[in-house]
């Protein structure tokens, strides 16, 4: 068999290819927001659950830590810990 070259020339017009592919690509633009929209917020409770929990780590750290080179650190790390406690509260005070 002799191998045969073909030369053709296929014209689709742009516009028919932006209304063929324009489902496809609203449903996955649908899709991609809807999903961000969902995994945004963790419930309230265990929001709150977390950041008592961040707070009581860091109290037993900073306790631990009184008069040694850590104490600072320490501290800060108890009032950034605090700072969330009051930020989940006050992001979630019409649900709790």
């Amino acid at each position: 068999m002799k191998a045969v070259s073909v030369d053709t020339n296929l014209i689709i017009p742009l516009d028919m290819i932006v209304e063929a592919l324009r489902p496809a690509v609203i449903d996955a633009v649908v899709a991609t927001t809807r999903t961000e929209q969902r995994a945004r917020r963790k419930d309230a409770a265990l929001a709150l659950v977390d950041a008592a929990r961040a707070v009581a780590k860091a109290l037993a750290r900073y306790e631990e830590s009184k008069g040694t080179r850590d104490e600072t650190r320490a501290l800060n790390h108890l009032i950034a810990a605090a700072t969330g406690v009051r930020r989940v509260l006050k992001d979630n005070s019409n649900t709790l």
